[in-house]
């Protein structure tokens, strides 16, 4: 039975996701010819495709529309999705048909928090924005279970700052960019940033946790659009700096079983 968090991300999802059927999956990551360690979802499939072997199987960890699992795919891995809506699964299964891939992607709907596969059944656990969207311990114990020893967990996350979200959160920025629900902004009633709390929830199930900062300047890219790659590459060296990754609004975070 789901919880009322859940039911919740259900019902929106399955609300928000019904016109998918013509998504377009970039595959330019995929591709050895660039490389932008700078962009948190480039810097993710980077390490994922570094970790492929023949034969490997790789968890989309809450899976959504399927367009991250297609990818993954392509790098050659044998992709099992998860989701909590359905209407997001019928999306994944119809992009594994479009690029056929059919063959190496298996959805099923499931919550992250009670996983359905036996213990250490993949050799890569992968999440692009889920964990702000479930339960953190439970979901994080569910992944470490799921993971064969020396397997890679690794998530792409929105992280709470103190000092942009303290004036994010002011009330005259609120009404500006509410944070309501909305379709429009794709916003769920119960998603959050993950907190400090959160991380240090994370290092006690992935002691060895790696964490790489993203998103300090190029947090402006939505005013300066054509400045956004290369704020991006600004903040890639700015994040040699003492104290300049805890300004950062995205991390990557990759642990080992």
């Amino acid at each position: 039975m789901l919880t009322a968090r859940q039911q919740r991300e259900q019902e929106y999802y399955d609300a928000f996701s019904r016109d998918k059927s013509r998504i377009e999956v970039n595959f330019d990551p995929v591709n050895d010819r660039e490389q932008r360690p700078w962009n948190p979802y480039w810097y993710q499939f980077g390490c994922v495709k570094d970790a492929y072997k023949p034969g490997a199987r790789l968890l989309d960890f809450g899976c959504g529309w399927g367009e991250n699992s297609v990818v993954f795919a392509k790098m050659g891995y044998d992709v099992e999705g998860f989701d909590i809506s359905e209407v997001n699964l019928q999306a994944a299964r119809a992009l594994g048909e479009k690029y056929g891939l059919a063959d190496r992607l298996h959805f099923s709907s499931q919550t992250a928090e009670d996983l359905d596969f036996r213990d250490q059944s993949f050799d890569v656990v992968a999440g692009v924005d889920i964990l702000h969207h479930v339960e953190i311990g439970p979901a994080l114990a569910e992944c470490r279970r799921v993971l064969k020893p020396g397997g890679l967990a690794i998530f792409k996350e929105p992280v709470e700052n103190a000092v942009f979200d303290r004036v994010r959160n002011l009330g005259l920025m609120q009404r500006v960019f509410p944070k309501s629900p909305s379709f429009d902004r794709h916003i769920t009633a119960d998603e959050k940033k993950l907190t400090a709390r959160d991380v240090r929830i994370i290092k006690r199930v992935f002691p060895r946790l790696e964490i790489r900062s993203f998103r300090i300047l190029s947090r402006l890219d939505r005013f300066m659009p054509v400045a956004g790659g290369i704020l991006e590459k600004l903040d890639y060296l700015g994040c040699l700096l003492p104290g300049f990754a805890s300004l950062c609004g995205s991390i990557v975070l990759a642990g080992r079983r």
